[in-house]
């Protein structure tokens, strides 16, 4: 018994990382798709998957809380949430890619796992408890988007004066393996800072 639960656990494991990464892809590939050809700058690009990011991933995250429940309601629920998220992430964003890339995601990640958590007593206990936890689900994602974003962008990239279609190209490849594997990371720790269902109970 105690060994097909430990097997249950850890295919609940696999299962939430890969369908995080799907979500990370996803996410990424239309965000990226919405940026046009021809942007001027590096900076600007950044800025406008920033944006892009903000509106679509964190209602798709929402969605899945209330998938892993079965319920419309918080289907519902949680993809406004999400796009409230995503306003306010945009209204935070600037050019200071410390803070959008690791810091907001962090607090947003807070927010996103106290409001879309399980209800359970005592509520503003357990919510403040669910808000300190997710702000490290949220570090964790935006923290591994940055460094491995940052590592592969120093292999792909030229060293000297890389023009904006090859900063572009480079963001299709390292941008997309980045998110892939900070999402499936973070929809691991958003199940534990957001106290959902076990995940043994996920593929039953």
């Amino acid at each position: 018994m105690k060994t097909d639960s430990n097997a249950s656990h850890l295919m609940g494991y696999f299962y939430v990382f890969g369908i995080g990464a799907l979500i990370g892809v996803v996410s990424f590939v239309l965000s990226m798709a919405a940026i046009p050809s021809d942007i001027s700058n590096a900076s600007i690009h950044d800025l406008m998957l920033a944006n892009n990011l903000g509106f679509i991933y964190p209602p798709i995250i929402g969605f899945w809380c209330g998938f892993v429940r079965r319920s419309l309601r918080w289907m519902l629920l949680g993809i406004t949430v999400g796009l409230v998220l995503g306003t306010l992430y945009k209204l935070l964003c600037g050019y200071n890619y410390l803070l959008v890339m690791v810091a907001f995601p962090c607090v947003l990640g807070g927010l996103a796992s106290s409001l879309l958590g399980q209800e359970k007593r005592p509520y503003v206990e357990r919510s403040i408890l669910r808000f300190l936890k997710g702000l490290v689900a949220g570090f964790v994602l935006g923290l591994v988007y940055m460094v491995i974003l940052n590592a592969l962008g120093m292999i792909i990239l030229p060293i000297f004066n890389p023009s904006t279609a090859q900063y572009r190209e480079m963001m299709w490849y390292a941008g997309t393996i980045a998110m892939t594997v900070a999402s499936g990371l973070h929809l691991l720790l958003f199940h534990w800072s957001s106290e959902l269902c076990p995940l043994n109970q996920i593929t039953k």
